[in-house]
């Protein structure tokens, strides 16, 4: 009997058992969970071709997949099932409303990290026990309107970022409202359908009343949809989303910004749902893995900045209502605490010192994957998807480490988060998109 392609997939509840820090919006050590609304999860989807190697993607709502925790994970991981550590990818939904993953020197963090690892583990070997033959559907659709750049110039002429979606004069970035689909139809068991979008996962951790709440936001909304009306299994993988955020908020003269992340999962359902009908067969083929090493110097233009920048970070968690904070921003202007943030992301690196970072690329037959380790802009992923030799690539971002955000070259023209949090300077995006292509070509 000739052998097929092997589709297997697990999920776990990985919703801290104790309340913990949320992570995502820059305050880690200042933001307990207070309520958790909705349980988060974490899932593996094995994929094992005709010759028995195996690919693990291990897609968690979470903010990040820092080496702290990743590294960990894979490791465990490999030794419970035999998957090779380079076969495994940890990549996070970029969840804004789960557990901290920059702080593992809190105690609750720690302990998190443990029943993370734990309940990974567990999953993965339910994965590989449930791999049943699959034949593979691909297909794209489009979602307007759902996402937009968060960088634009508004009609007065003001730089605006991350606010609610005024009328704007331009953007400065791009935006991609193509989302990529692969559909493994297994024999004896449920479909499994991955869903490669960018898009910030903001909506409620973006809203003051919301912000110690944990949930896994619109990512668990459109699994449920998606895993109710269909009866498959669903799995995220959050896309070029660095410069992305849901529209899905209303801006008025007396109201900032409103949030729902319900709505905004069920619309993304929709979406999907109607592109299914359009779903083309693909190849099968052999897992393969490609890597490289990219080595980039530290950038210290800015610490200059520092001691003003240092002087806002250490303050500005300190009000007890936002608009004391709101009126202290004011004054001393939030990029300078973004500063501060960025002057910490280098202060561990001389002049002139290089970071190493690892990246990947896997396939298996007319399917492959680009791991990004960093939050990438649309404009690279675009670059990749247009260059890719394979009939489909997701590009997968937040994946086994982070080095948070690649700015692209246009947008260090302007005063805005991405560049003053960066590591690297201006070029390095492009560079890295660039190897990334270069990887793809290797596995094809």
């Amino acid at each position: 009997m000739e052998k097929k392609l092997q589709v297997g997939f697990a999920r776990v509840d990985i919703t801290p058992e104790q309340y913990t820090n949320l992570g995502g919006l820059g305050d880690d050590a200042h933001r307990m969970c207070q309520v958790v609304r909705d349980h988060i999860f974490g899932s593996c989807v094995a994929i094992t071709d005709a010759n028995g190697e195996t690919m693990l993607f291990c897609p968690s709502d979470i903010i990040h997949a820092r080496s702290c925790l990743s590294t960990p994970a894979r490791e465990a991981i490999s030794e419970a099932t035999g998957i090779p550590f380079d076969h495994i990818m940890i990549n996070a939904s970029h969840n804004h409303s789960g557990p901290s993953t920059s702080s593992p020197h809190l105690e609750t963090v720690q302990i998190w990290f443990k029943h993370y690892i734990k309940q990974m583990v567990k999953c993965a070997k339910e994965a590989m026990a449930d791999r049943k033959p699959a034949t593979v559907l691909i297909g794209r659709g489009n979602a307007p309107d759902m996402n937009y750049d968060r960088h634009y110039i508004t009609n007065d002429g003001i730089l605006a970022t991350g606010g609610p979606k005024y009328p704007c004069e331009k953007h400065i970035l791009g935006n991609d409202e193509i989302f990529q689909l692969v559909k493994f139809q297994r024999e004896g068991g449920r479909d499994v359908l991955l869903v490669n979008w960018q898009c910030h996962v903001t909506d409620c951790s973006a809203t003051p009343s919301d912000r110690f709440v944990m949930t896994a936001d619109y990512v668990g909304v459109l699994r449920n949809e998606l895993e109710g009306q269909l009866g498959c299994h669903f799995a995220f993988f959050q896309g070029a989303a660095g410069n992305l955020v849901p529209n899905s908020r209303i801006a008025s003269e007396n109201v900032r910004e409103v949030h729902n992340y319900h709505v905004y999962g069920k619309d993304l359902a929709a979406y999907i749902i109607g592109a299914l009908e359009n779903l083309q067969p693909a190849n099968p083929g052999d897992v393969k893995v490609a890597k490289y090493t990219f080595e980039e110097e530290v950038d210290h233009t800015d610490d200059h900045l520092a001691e003003k920048a240092r002087y806002v970070r250490d303050h500005y968690f300190d009000f007890p209502t936002n608009k004391e904070k709101n009126d202290f921003v004011k004054e001393h202007g939030f990029n300078s605490y973004l500063h501060a943030n960025g002057v910490a992301h280098r202060a561990g690196y001389d002049p002139g010192e290089t970071i190493c970072i690892d990246i990947c690329a896997l396939s298996c037959g007319d399917i492959s994957f680009i791991c990004a380790p960093y939050e990438m802009f649309c404009s690279s992923g675009q670059f990749i998807k247009d260059n890719t030799p394979f009939p489909m690539t997701f590009v997968v971002t937040c994946c086994n480490n982070t080095y948070d955000y690649m700015a692209d070259n246009t947008i260090f023209d302007y005063d805005v988060y991405e560049v003053n949090t960066r590591r690297f300077a201006r070029g390095a995006a492009e560079k890295l998109a660039k190897h990334f292509v270069d990887l793809l070509e290797e596995l094809k």
